[in-house]
């Protein structure tokens, strides 16, 4: 299976950080909190230093609820009671972390974390100043691709046919539904491995109306070498890199094999 990371630039305070920063944090711990339904949920943390350069966080979490009192047995088809207690928990959901203290860079395999890492480096750290931001601006982006994947964009109909993407009628009530059209997505998917000046243009206008509020939603994505996808979307620009790895016979990764492919790949 593939399994992306999303890079961002790390800030702690406003002076590069080293990697003794991260010695007060523990190399494994638990943690258990109730939520607002009074499930019971556990946290496990491990905190691995690897070539005093390299700070990796494995997490793996999960809660006691929901718990089906049913359960299908794929062998005797048949349904059989939930061997899982109430009080049992199967930290199931895996994030994988990697902070590069050379390059002030943080991956993580899932970015829509960011602000909860953050949270949790900030409590660790006992620093306030904790911030995982872009990596880049706007007209880096346009600067540094050499090819555009595709662009998704979801926006009013007029907008459409004001950039070419659609005639006027197909953005109009083409179908007669008789009830107008509030919103189109499309998503535009290139061939050819360059980004001609006309698209470039097209982008930067797309950027414009995103800043205008005028876009619902807007991603682009590219590529500006053989390892980094770069994108533009909700998240902000990150750069995106994949690492091939095998689950085990549960479905889960091994942090330690998912860490020394990500190595692997960003050296």
């Amino acid at each position: 299976m593939k399994k992306q990371f999303s890079v961002a630039l790390l800030r702690i305070g406003d002076q590069p950080f080293h990697i003794q920063a991260f010695s007060s944090i523990q190399e494994e711990e638990k943690e258990d909190t109730t939520n607002e339904d009074k499930a019971l949920l556990n946290r496990k943390t491990i905190k691995e230093i690897r070539s005093n350069r390299y700070v990796l966080f494995y997490f793996e979490e999960g809660g006691n609820m929901p718990r089906q009192e049913l359960v299908y047995n794929a062998t005797t088809q048949e349904e059989e009671d939930n061997p899982r207690g109430i009080d049992q928990i199967e930290r199931n959901k895996q994030t994988f972390i990697l902070i590069d203290s050379c390059s002030q860079l943080v991956y993580m395999s899932d970015f829509r974390r960011k602000k909860t890492f953050e949270e949790w480096l900030k409590t660790k750290l006992a620093n306030n100043e904790v911030v995982v931001k872009d990596i880049i601006d706007q007209k880096t982006f346009l600067d540094t691709i050499q090819s555009v994947k595709k662009i998704h964009l979801c926006a009013v109909p007029n907008l459409f046919s004001q950039f070419g993407i659609l005639s006027k009628e197909l953005t109009n009530d083409y179908f007669n539904y008789g009830t107008g059209i509030d919103s189109i997505s499309v998503t535009i998917r290139f061939a050819e491995n360059k980004v001609p000046s006309q698209l470039k243009n097209m982008i930067r206008n797309l950027f414009k109306q995103k800043e205008d509020c005028a876009l619902h939603s807007l991603e682009v994505c590219g590529r500006y070498d053989d390892k980094f996808e770069r994108v533009f979307n909700a998240e902000g620009i990150v750069d995106k890199v994949t690492i091939n790895i095998t689950p085990d016979e549960n479905g889960l990764l091994s942090h330690n094999e998912v860490f020394d492919r990500l190595i692997e790949e960003i050296q």
